[in-house]
């Protein structure tokens, strides 16, 4: 009880929608006091923890009722709670099953990574009369688009028997339409939060080693459509996905690998990441059909540019 008294008195008092807060306290404090460690404790679904997440649920249910249809203060409380589970409860799970150890329900994980799709597309969109909030969103919304482009394909694959080389995700004209769908959701929205919320752009770049992170949400993104693309015959050198990928690809291996923020472990897993056999194999695949577009730039690219043109 005295958790939940600080943690409302904190999040509520003084700050707008203050039922919306004050259930999304209550949801807060059953997760990390009782959810999770039982959940951690027990394995996930336990039925000791069920009674906790009823209540919970009620929390969440009843915050969301209390906000308006166009407050993006909806996409806080999904993300607080909701997302909160899948980052705790659900993403070890998928890691499990995706390393070939059981798991009760390999379709429930699938839902819940379409959950997470219906929302890339809300998060972006409406108002905040909160400007915690408003500071928070664009590295909310990074992190809720690249844990659908870190866990779907592999968990797609898996499921299709073959998940060494993700092929059923990568020909699947399903799953890449909304890899591409995703991708110019991200791309508008990154462009419009320099003059939207310059305050949201101001705290990502804060963040220890998150500054790149829409890099990399990007260059995956282009990957899996390419390799798509390639696979089907569709691969053209006018497409401007190409571009976008090369580009964020040479930022990548040639700006944030050598950056001096960062450890030299991180630069190697970056340069290691961009030398996979997927990645390799689509840069030869360009390299044969758009020798052109492969000369490696003369100085550091700096994609990070974009971040202060307008500021």
């Amino acid at each position: 009880m005295m958790i939940y008294v600080k943690v409302a008195s904190r999040q509520a008092i003084g700050r707008p929608n203050t039922l919306s807060k004050l259930c999304m306290s209550g949801a807060v404090t059953l997760n990390v006091v009782y959810i999770f460690p039982l959940s951690g404790a027990f394995g996930y679904d336990t039925i000791i923890a069920k009674p906790f997440c009823l209540v919970r649920d009620l929390f969440y249910k009843t915050g969301l009722a209390s906000l308006p249809g166009n407050d993006a203060e909806r996409e806080m409380l999904w993300y607080i709670v909701r997302y909160a589970e899948f980052e705790q409860l659900i993403a070890p799970q998928i890691d499990r099953y995706i390393e070939g150890k059981s798991t009760k329900n390999p379709k429930q994980l699938v839902l819940w990574t379409d959950e997470i799709y219906e929302h890339i597309h809300e998060l972006p969109k409406k108002s905040f009369r909160d400007p915690w909030f408003t500071a928070r969103r664009y590295n909310i919304f990074c992190d809720v688009v690249w844990s659908y482009i870190a866990f779907r394909p592999s968990l797609v694959s898996e499921l299709a028997g073959e998940n060494k080389n993700i092929h059923p995700f990568l020909k699947d004209p399903k799953e890449i339409a909304r890899i591409e769908e995703i991708l110019r959701i991200f791309s508008t929205f990154r462009e419009q939060i320099k003059t939207r919320e310059p305050e949201g752009l101001k705290y990502f770049n804060s963040l220890p080693e998150r500054w790149y992170g829409d890099l990399n949400v990007i260059y995956m993104a282009t990957l899996y459509i390419l390799v798509h693309r390639d696979i089907t015959g569709t691969l053209s050198c006018d497409d401007p996905v190409v571009k976008l990928y090369l580009q964020t690809r040479n930022s990548l291996l040639y700006d944030v690998a050598n950056d001096v923020r960062l450890t030299s472990e991180k630069q190697q897993e970056i340069k290691d990441d961009l030398s996979a056999s997927l990645d390799n194999g689509l840069e030869k695949a360009i390299a044969l059909k758009c020798p052109q577009l492969m000369k490696k730039p003369d100085q550091p690219i700096d994609m990070r540019q974009w971040r202060q043109s307008d500021q």
